[in-house]
């Protein structure tokens, strides 16, 4: 999702603009105020002509000349009674046109004279001006009157170039500065109940319902908007609710009559027809037993307690030998191991591997071996000698109601089921080639989900989970070996 606009950025950069707006408009206002109401010396004056001078000035033999250029040229024809001063650090002075005598007493001090505005109270004389320049030769200074007055835009630039531009743009650095350093501080600590309020969102997801976000400490103009957010988590709150309680309602209520015609069909079977009504109607129990699963595992709140995987396996092998056989199989558990404990909740477990060896009976083609073995590296794989799955639909079969084959041949739910409970348990799972050719599902679980009693995990694995529809396994036509574990 792209980012919005920085709030504390928009607002530093808006008050730096204003800022510097207001610094303009004074800045304008004091040279209209100084050049025009105070009647400012320097608007008599072209005040680039000094620049002009000094830039001009040359040494030679000892003494100073000004270089006729074409710029000086221009200010003299402009100017026809422009008198001029140039004094260098040396005391060397050019003096240039007709100097008043009112400016006599200043000549010999000007090297000690940083700035001089002189105001002209007679008709033939109207003042001068004395400013320090950098020329070729050094530091200078240079004093002249006599030029022809500028037109006012030329006059109001050169003064507030002069006069008001340095002291605006130190204002502009210093208080641009204060800004960029204050204001996001300002604005972070403004906007601080925020970070709550992001820190509370965060935590919430499918499985953390019923969370608020805070809106007591948040600006008003925020409020509002976290409010609403709040109604709308209640209302998908009450919506997911809802489709749970349907979900729940609907597995309940397809269970019942289907155990009872489950249980017609095992006393009557006669025939294949039968058979192959008894597998669909399994498949319709699996089906509802995989729905209250989805709703157990959403609402398990039980601690995690060592569960011995190695009896568990075989349980399950056992239980569905039969259902296996009856299917074409030949059901094998193998098991490399005598105990291999996990934390986590044994029904949840159970029903994962059932739902695994379920998916073999059902896609493995009727024939060959469904292997479950307990490996000695903490991993069960549930392998077979069908089809196997294509190796562009590996990454699908994980998804709900994702099937490979048509609609008559399972649910959909029991791989994404057994997905989630191998993750809740810090485990993963996937699938690949079995040596036989077929599928071989893989479960693994990692080394922090061990516990430390082996044998105090088996005595509390107990029987199969209640509610579970089981055959009768008094005698599991069942093949089991024992493995010493590879070196």
């Amino acid at each position: 999702m792209a980012a919005g606009r920085s709030l504390r950025r928009t607002l530093t950069t808006r008050l730096l603009l204003w800022q510097l707006a207001a610094l303009l408009t004074i800045a304008l206002s004091s040279v209209f105020f100084f050049y025009y109401i105070e009647d400012y010396t320097g608007a008599k004056f072209d005040l680039d002509i000094s620049e002009i001078l000094a830039d001009g000035l040359v040494a030679e033999g000892g003494a100073l000349r000004i270089e006729d250029t074409q710029d000086l040229a221009e200010v003299r024809r402009s100017s026809p009674g422009l008198w001029y001063v140039v004094v260098d650090e040396f005391g060397r002075r050019v003096v240039g046109g007709e100097v008043p005598p009112q400016m006599n007493s200043l000549l010999d001090g000007l090297a000690d004279i940083e700035s001089l505005e002189v105001l002209g109270s007679t008709s033939d004389f109207d003042g001068a001006m004395l400013f320090e320049e950098d020329s070729r030769v050094g530091d200078v200074k240079v004093m002249f009157g006599g030029g022809a007055r500028p037109s006012w835009i030329a006059g109001m630039l050169s003064f507030a170039g002069r006069e008001v531009g340095p002291l605006f743009v130190l204002l502009v650095a210093v208080l641009g500065g204060l800004t960029m350093l204050v204001v996001p501080q300002v604005v972070r600590a403004s906007l601080s109940s925020l970070r709550a309020v992001e820190r509370v969102a965060s935590r919430i997801d499918i499985e953390q319902r019923g969370v608020r976000l805070p809106s007591d400490e948040v600006p008003s103009e925020v409020a509002a908007l976290v409010d609403a957010i709040n109604a709308a988590l209640s209302r998908l709150d009450d919506g997911y609710a809802e489709k749970q309680r349907f979900l729940s309602d609907a597995a309940h209520e397809l269970r019942t009559p289907i155990a009872i015609l489950l249980n017609r069909l095992e006393l009557s079977r006669k025939g294949e027809f039968d058979h192959r009504v008894l597998m669909d109607v399994h498949r319709l129990a699996n089906l509802a037993e995989q729905l209250l699963d989805l709703q157990r595992i959403e609402h398990q709140e039980t601690a995690p307690q060592p569960v011995e995987m190695v009896a568990l396996s075989r349980n399950v092998m056992a239980n569905l030998a039969p259902l296996a056989i009856a299917a074409g199989y030949d059901p094998v558990f193998d098991t490399e191991v005598e105990s291999l404990v996990v934390l986590g909740d044994a029904s949840s477990l159970e029903r994962g591997l059932i739902n695994l060896v379920q998916n073999a009976i059902i896609h493995a083609g009727g024939e060959g071996e469904i292997l479950l073995t307990v490996h000695a590296d903490r991993s069960i794989a549930i392998s077979d000698s069908g089809p196997g799955i294509p190796a562009d639909r590996r990454d699908w079969i994980f998804e709900p109601f994702h099937r490979i084959k048509p609609m008559n041949e399972g649910s959909g739910l029991g791989l994404s089921l057994v997905k989630e409970i191998i993750r809740r348990h810090n485990g993963s799972i996937s699938v690949g080639r079995s040596d036989n050719g077929g599928a071989k599902f893989l479960v693994r679980f990692s080394k922090g989900n061990e516990a430390a009693s082996a044998s105090g995990a088996a005595r509390k694995v107990g029987g199969p989970r209640e509610g579970t529809d089981r055959l009768d396994t008094s005698e599991p036509p069942l093949r089991s070996t024992r493995r010493e574990p590879p070196n």
